[in-house]
């Protein structure tokens, strides 16, 4: 657990929850973006299927609709602007 204190204001707290899941996502592909390409030039082009690059993140939000309707409003918002990032059911 980390605790990421954000003064910023233009955002509410579950816009800046999903702002760090999704960096924090893209981090662990870039990672292994680059773990593969250097296990590609060390086997000299031999090619072995890597599992751990298609994984699906799934982030379940609870208590986003909290009573004030100014944030279950921003919430709402929040979860249609990310609708496009996070694979969602």
């Amino acid at each position: 657990c980390q605790i990421i204190k954000d003064p910023n204001q233009d955002y509410n707290d579950l816009d800046k929850a999903l702002q760090s899941v999704h960096a924090w996502w893209s981090d662990q592909q870039q990672a292994q973006q680059t773990q593969k390409i250097n296990q590609t030039r060390n086997e000299q082009e031999q090619e072995q299927p890597n599992s751990n690059t298609k994984k699906i993140v799934q982030v379940y939000i609870y208590g986003a609709f909290g009573g004030r309707f100014d944030q279950e409003m921003a919430s709402i918002h929040a979860l249609y602007k990310w609708s496009t990032i996070f694979d969602y059911r």
